[in-house]
């Protein structure tokens, strides 16, 4: 069974954290594609998950070269109301 990893994405509009299977395509530095993810709320904070079909794939096409730290979508707390 693989271990799952919390991994922080990040491209030129801002960073979210995920949590996700370990897979080679994850790694510090590379770029990926992520297919069939999705934002869930875990203790009132963002976080992109990949559900059982989604997958993720190194990028051959594009390449991340700056990342804006300036906007964290995670940091911010997402009350959800009844």
């Amino acid at each position: 069974m693989k271990n799952k990893v919390r991994v922080i994405f990040g491209d030129e509009t801002g960073k979210v954290k995920g949590f996700f299977y370990e897979n080679e395509a994850i790694k510090e530095g590379n770029t990926v594609v992520i297919f069939r993810a999705e934002a869930s709320v875990v203790k009132e904070h963002i976080e992109i998950q990949l559900p059982k079909g989604g997958r993720v794939e190194e990028s051959k096409n594009k390449k991340i070269n700056e990342v804006d730290e300036s906007v964290d979508i995670s940091a911010k707390a997402w009350v959800e109301s009844a």
